[in-house]
């Protein structure tokens, strides 16, 4: 009788440690959009006073930019830019996030 209530407690002590035993869930990556607003700014004229030279269409007026090149942790990215109401944006570009975590990104070239 001894044996076979150890044996009965073996059992329920290996069934509450098997049933306690969480498995981690794999981290999913978020994506995020990210959109740049492009300011413009007097073109012919720096800060310290040299004039720059812009390019120019057939027509004579400053060429808006059609790409740009955005360098986000050493990845770069060529989204086209759109004027929309005055104001230049870029097309978005999808980042991905871990999940749960607080994640920063370097924009080391624009």
């Amino acid at each position: 009788m001894k044996t076979r209530t150890q044996i009965i407690l073996s059992l329920l002590v290996a069934l509450l440690c098997q049933a306690c035993h969480k498995t981690e869930e794999p981290k999913v990556m978020m994506e995020q959009y990210v959109v740049f607003s492009i300011s413009q700014v007097d073109p012919l004229v720096l800060k310290n006073g040299d004039e720059v030279i812009c390019p120019l269409d057939d027509a004579g007026n400053i060429k808006s930019p059609t790409v740009a090149e955005v360098i986000v942790n050493g990845i770069t990215y060529y989204p086209e830019v759109y004027l929309l109401n005055g104001k230049l944006y870029t097309q978005s570009i999808k980042l991905a996030l871990p999940d749960g975590s607080e994640f920063s990104y370097n924009i080391s070239g624009f």
